[in-house]
């Protein structure tokens, strides 16, 4: 009886294994090549010659750039090429070094971006998959003025690329409304 009982079970495990860890992700990341290719590979965007995948968020630092969400992502050379890996920042939000940084991150944003207002919260702490391609549209408008300032340009001009690169709520319910980060820095350099 218990032979029994345990033929069944190692056979389950291999055939779910089987099910699960092959044929399952096989069928649907061929159902997604041939559905929607170019989000299946990353959403690859061609700019003048070179590639960008816009669903992978970046720590933009330079003045002129929109700032996401604090990134970590380590970039390593591998065999001539760049290599990006990204990971959570797993701190905990009751540590003293956490507490520190949040501070930091904020008195650092309100002097960089000209405003005393409070800074909103997706510029001051770190993403939890360490890539997040988005921030909220409330972040990005507060960074209007530094980005007019530096590309003397009126704060109106801004604000258009900023909404031209936004998404807007899951059927007016679900989630906020985003803007991606990389899109608007690649219209942002065009201003130059």
């Amino acid at each position: 009886m218990y032979k029994r009982i345990l033929l069944q079970s190692i056979y389950s495990f291999i055939i779910l294994s089987l099910l699960c860890g092959f044929v399952y992700p096989a069928v649907v990341t061929g159902i997604s090549q041939v559905a929607m290719n170019n989000k299946a590979n990353g959403s690859i965007t061609n700019i003048n010659n070179k590639d960008y995948c816009l669903n992978l968020g970046e720590d933009f630092k330079e003045e002129g750039h929109l700032w996401g969400r604090k990134q970590s992502v380590s970039i390593i050379e591998i065999n001539g090429k760049l290599v990006a890996y990204g990971q959570a920042k797993n701190s905990n939000i009751s540590s003293k070094d956490y507490n520190e940084s949040i501070v930091k991150n904020a008195e650092f944003m309100k002097k960089a971006n000209l405003q005393e207002t409070s800074v909103p919260v997706d510029l001051i702490t770190y993403s939890s998959s360490g890539l997040d391609p988005e921030i909220s549209i409330e972040a990005a408008y507060y960074q209007t003025k530094r980005l007019a300032t530096y590309y003397k340009v009126d704060e109106s001009i801004i604000k258009q690329i900023i909404d031209n690169n936004s998404s807007k709520r899951f059927l007016n319910i679900f989630g906020e409304n985003i803007v991606n980060v990389k899109k608007v820095n690649l219209e942002l350099e065009k201003i130059k």
